[in-house]
C-alpha cells in the first residue's frame, strides 16, 4: 500500500509542477507582448474614427494659417464648413462668412478645380486670346476713324470667324472639367436637402461658388432685410457643415 501511495504521491507532484511551470510560460508570454493590437470590432471601429480626428486637427492648423487678399485669416462662420470640404477632397480656393460692412452680405466658398489638363487648355486659351487680340489691333490700325465692331464688319474678319469657335470650345471644356470635379459635392447637397422642407431663398447651390440663392438678391434689400437674410444664409451654411461633419465621421 504504501508503493502505491508513494507512486500517486509522486504523480500529484508531478501535475503541479506541470500547472506551475505553464503558468509562468504564459504571464511571460503577456510580459513580451504588451502591446499586441487588438483584433476586436471595437477596436477596428474606433482606429478610423481615431485617425479622422488627427487628420481634421491637421486640417484645421492648416487652415488656420491661411489668409485671404485683405491679409486676414479664415472668418470663424465659414471654418469649419472649409476644414470638412477639404477633408472631403474638396479643395478650396476663397472664402468670406458674409458682411454686412464690406464684402458680399452672403457666406460663399470658392474652389480650386485646376488640374494638368486644365492648365494645358488654359495655355491653348491664352493662345487663341492672343491671337484675336493681334487681329483686333490689326483690323483697327486698318480702319483707325471706325470702331472696332464697325471695322470688324468691314469684312475683313473672317479669319476670326475660325478662331472663335476654338476659344468657345476650350471654354466649354475647361468648364465641363471643372464642374465634373464638384459633382460628388453636388449629390452630397441634394442628399442635404432630401429631407428638408426650406425656403428656397436660402438653399445652398453650387454654380462657380457655393452660396445660397437668395445671397444675388441681397443687394436690393434694405439693410434690416439685408441683416436678417445674412443671417439665415450663415445658419444654413453651418447646417450644410453639421451634416458633412457627420458624413466624414461616418455617423
Amino acid at each position: 500500500m504504501q508503493n502505491k501511495s508513494n507512486k500517486a504521491l509522486k504523480w500529484i507532484v508531478v501535475l503541479a509542477i506541470g500547472l506551475i511551470i505553464a503558468t509562468v510560460v504564459i504571464r511571460y508570454s503577456a510580459v513580451k507582448s504588451p502591446n499586441k493590437v487588438s483584433h476586436s470590432p471595437i477596436a477596428s471601429e474606433q482606429q478610423p474614427d481615431s485617425e479622422k480626428k488627427k487628420r481634421w486637427q491637421a486640417m484645421e492648423k492648416e487652415v488656420a494659417s491661411w489668409g485671404d487678399a485683405l491679409g486676414l485669416g479664415i472668418d470663424p462662420g465659414i471654418k469649419n464648413t472649409v476644414i470638412v470640404l477639404n477633408l472631403l477632397g474638396f479643395k478650396t480656393s476663397q472664402s468670406c462668412e458674409g458682411h454686412m460692412d464690406r464684402g458680399l452680405a452672403y457666406p460663399w466658398i470658392d474652389f480650386e478645380t485646376e488640374n494638368q489638363e486644365m492648365v494645358i487648355l488654359n495655355n491653348k486659351r491664352q493662345d487663341i486670346v492672343k491671337r484675336i487680340e493681334e487681329k483686333h489691333s490689326e483690323i483697327q490700325k486698318k480702319y483707325p476713324d471706325l470702331s472696332l465692331g464697325e471695322a470688324l464688319r468691314k469684312g475683313e474678319s473672317e479669319e476670326l470667324d475660325a478662331i472663335y469657335p476654338e476659344l468657345h470650345a476650350i471654354n466649354d471644356k475647361m468648364e465641363k472639367l471643372a464642374k465634373a470635379q464638384l459633382v460628388p459635392l453636388k449629390n452630397l447637397l441634394a442628399d442635404f436637402y432630401k429631407n428638408r422642407s426650406i425656403d428656397p431663398d436660402k438653399m445652398i447651390t453650387i454654380r462657380e461658388r457655393m452660396y445660397s440663392l437668395g445671397g444675388d438678391w441681397q443687394i436690393t434689400r434694405n439693410d434690416n432685410e439685408k441683416a436678417k437674410k445674412l443671417k439665415e444664409y450663415q445658419n444654413e451654411m453651418n447646417s450644410l457643415a453639421d451634416f458633412l461633419t457627420d458624413y466624414y465621421f461616418g455617423k
